[in-house]
């Protein structure tokens, strides 16, 4: 599992990206944590420079966060998870509560979410790495299907050139879409869990509605809630300031 520590702090924070993310997606709020913390930046696995394995779901992911804890010599973490990272998150309390002090969940509720990212797989799947030379026809090929600007320089992030030179997904895209179900599932506890969770929601994002928050309260009685403004479901990229500013408020 491939990971980068910032800062050398008694308190660690692990942070977690979302599907097709990587670590590398937060540097920005982890460097500004690591005055504070030492924060982890971590790759989940068949993302960015972590192994690509055949099994992809949240049990095996909260294992691997498990067995990089013991190889860090860390017995307690903050944990932070955006999306599918913040699924993690919920399992990793449910299944190892003992090693968590506080936990940030962005954006993501426990429930089960319909199948999506329909467009973005056909691209992932479907890329033609034999015609394409230069990140700008890339990009150029990718508008076709994915029009929006910021959610196509997103992914294009995790093309890269092997060693002989032609492109490739960092992503291990066949693992992550045949067990993409895994990770829609929902994670709600067997009886309420009564540690206290920040929940983060963008404002302009309809990832967590209010129907979903009295399904979250019932099940995490002591969970709170923080609507960040002019954000949408990446949060960390449109209001990094407020985002941050939440992230600090309530680690102190």
């Amino acid at each position: 599992m491939y990971y980068r520590q910032l800062g050398e702090n008694s308190e660690a924070i692990f942070i977690l990206h979302g599907i097709f993310g990587s670590g590398d997606n937060w540097q920005s709020i982890a460097q500004a944590l690591s005055i504070d913390y030492s924060v982890y930046l971590v790759d989940l696995r068949n993302h960015g420079r972590s192994e690509h394995l055949n099994d992809f779901d949240l049990d095996l992911m909260v294992e691997d966060l498990r067995a990089l804890m013991d190889q860090c010599a860390l017995h307690k973490i903050h944990l932070l998870g955006h999306s599918m990272g913040g699924k993690v998150c919920l399992r990793f309390l449910e299944n190892h509560p003992d090693l968590l002090q506080k936990i940030i969940i962005i954006d993501i509720a426990p429930k089960c979410y319909k199948r999506g990212h329909d467009e973005i797989f056909q691209v992932l799947l479907n890329f033609p790495f034999d015609e394409i030379q230069n990140r700008n026809q890339a990009d150029t090929w990718v508008g076709q299907f994915i029009p929006d600007f910021g959610v196509r320089q997103f992914i294009l992030k995790n093309l890269h050139r092997n060693e002989d030179g032609k492109f490739n997904w960092k992503l291990n895209v066949n693992s992550i879409y045949k067990n993409y179900e895994n990770i829609l599932i929902d994670i709600y506890p067997s009886f309420p869990n009564l540690k206290p969770i920040l929940f983060i929601k963008g404002a302009n994002s309809n990832y967590i509605s209010d129907t979903d928050w009295i399904n979250i309260k019932e099940h995490y009685p002591n969970a709170t809630i923080q609507n960040i403004a002019n954000a949408g479901h990446w949060v960390h990229a449109d209001n990094p300031t407020n985002l941050l500013d939440a992230i600090k408020k309530y680690l102190n």
